[in-house]
């Protein structure tokens, strides 16, 4: 097992390191989860057919085009054993189980790493070239990136992707954290280049929504992977809640619209206020996280005292290409998020 966040279990711990939002479960969901106690004698949807169907729609793209997942890593593996890819680059440092996937699936992994002194800067170019070179017939990326924060915009993922010169080219995209900004251009042009290239997109419900409990994920894309994904499909991969909760979600506009205002002017606020610590360099993150580094002879020990004071951050000691002197802060509420600054400011006196 890799190591992720919310392990570290202690009574009256304040747990940064899991980076899913706290937002109150509408009391009309709950009643319908509860409705869905009566049917738990039959068994779901199959393949979740209404499900995809609400997802269809959504996205604007063929129901046959879209797979169902417990969660998106259980997709993430999915992909990798179903498209068996002889060899694969990951976009570094990022998630720990698209190489752990990959890696499982018999396929070599190449690490393409974003070095933090120029502040992850991708250079689209040499990226294709580190493909070309090693011949990599798959590249998986997160959108925005977890760990880092940054968004990699259409424009760039082009780029890339009209230099790659190896055939065939699989581009599998994780946008588990896409949805906590408002983006309609940029999920229009992504759009555009899916019809035009082979493209792979992996989304988080269980995140979006705040319900890491259930487990909701889909995948959508090139219709030609699609279909073998499927034949490696599980049967009833998703279980009752799981499958009724998914129209329902999309169909709360009011949900979104207060996790994005929510995103907006949490993550805005932590990060200037992070950026006034001297001892602390902030990265410029899109997403509903903060990665920050500092500067700290042993860093280590600061979080322990941290820890004692009641709060837990993700540390990236598994992150290709970070260590000891990086932490993942996830936002919370205007209270938390303030008893952990103090917490900060206290400890690096």
């Amino acid at each position: 097992m890799n190591f992720h966040g919310g392990q570290f279990k202690r009574d009256g711990l304040s747990d940064f390191s899991v980076n899913i939002p706290y937002l109150p479960l509408e009391e009309t969901y709950k009643n319908l989860l509860i409705r869905s106690i009566d049917k738990l004698g039959n068994y779901p949807e199959i393949d979740g057919k209404q499900a995809r169907e609400a997802l269809s729609y959504y996205l604007n793209w063929p129901v046959d085009q879209i797979v169902l997942g417990n969660g998106a890593t259980d997709l993430i593996y999915l992909v990798s054993r179903a498209l068996k890819f002889k060899s694969a680059m990951v976009l570094e440092p990022t998630f720990t189980e698209y190489r752990r996937a990959l890696a499982q699936s018999g396929t070599t992994v190449y690490d393409y790493v974003l070095e933090s002194d120029t502040g992850f800067y991708l250079n689209c170019e040499k990226l294709a070239e580190a493909i070309n070179t090693t011949g990599c017939n798959a590249l998986f990326i997160c959108n925005p990136n977890n760990p880092t924060g940054q968004l990699f915009t259409p424009s760039e993922i082009e780029s890339i992707l009209q230099s790659v010169m190896i055939e065939p080219f699989l581009l599998v995209i994780d946008e588990s954290f896409i949805e906590f900004k408002e983006r309609p251009e940029h999920h229009e042009a992504m759009r555009q280049l899916m019809a035009r290239y082979n493209i792979l997109v992996i989304r988080s419900m269980t995140k979006t929504f705040c319900v890491p409990g259930l487990r909701i994920g889909y995948l959508f894309g090139n219709e030609v992977c699609i279909e073998l994904v499927k034949s490696f499909r599980d049967p009833w991969a998703l279980n009752r809640f799981a499958l009724e909760s998914i129209p329902y979600f999309l169909a709360d506009k009011r949900h979104l619209e207060q996790l994005q205002n929510w995103c907006d002017v949490e993550s805005t606020y932590m990060s200037a206020t992070l950026s006034k610590f001297e001892r602390i360099e902030v990265f410029d993150g899109k997403a509903n996280f903060v990665l920050i580094k500092l500067n700290h002879p042993n860093p280590i020990k600061w979080h322990e005292a941290l820890i004692q004071k009641g709060f837990y951050l993700r540390t990236c000691l598994d992150f290709s290409g970070l260590g000891a002197s990086y932490f993942r802060i996830a936002i919370k509420d205007r209270l938390s998020n303030d008893a952990l600054i103090d917490a900060m400011k206290e400890t690096l006196l």
